[in-house]
């Protein structure tokens, strides 16, 4: 397999308020168990994979490394070695509340204000929300 597909792990109660809100993107919930210190947890926790979207991105803000690279490990000839915002040229396409985009690596998950509205206003905890335009990412770990 190459890649890997993009999700995230809720609570229940996470699942609940997401569900009764409408938010989009989202592929089912499926159970996961989950181990703290070789012990199962009593509580229940939920896995959805997110919407990959094909939306075209403001290149001026990401910083690539051209290179030869084989088709095998990599199709292009370019990395991504740097995130300095996030702009997306046409919003309009946007059809998910929840999704992800390759241009930026699967470790990217962009949402919605109404997602950002529905985590604020039910609490949501272990959701750390960056605007768009505030988020920076560097291969090395530097800003």
């Amino acid at each position: 397999m190459y890649g890997t597909f993009v999700g995230f792990v809720v609570s229940e109660r996470a699942k609940r308020v997401l569900e009764a809100t409408g938010i989009s993107g989202f592929k089912g919930f499926g159970d996961v168990s989950i181990y703290y210190k070789e012990e199962l947890l009593s509580a229940h926790y939920y896995y959805s994979e997110i919407d990959l979207l094909n939306v075209h991105l403001d290149m001026n803000f990401l910083t690539l490394e051209i290179r030869e690279l084989c088709e095998v490990c990599q199709r292009g000839n370019s990395l991504l070695q740097g995130i300095k915002g996030v702009r997306i040229l046409d919003p309009d396409s946007v059809n998910s509340d929840v999704f992800f985009t390759t241009t930026l690596g699967q470790a990217t998950i962009m949402v919605s204000e109404k997602f950002n509205a529905a985590v604020a206003a039910n609490r949501l905890t272990n959701v750390q929300l960056i605007p768009a335009e505030q988020y920076e990412w560097h291969s090395m770990g530097r800003r």
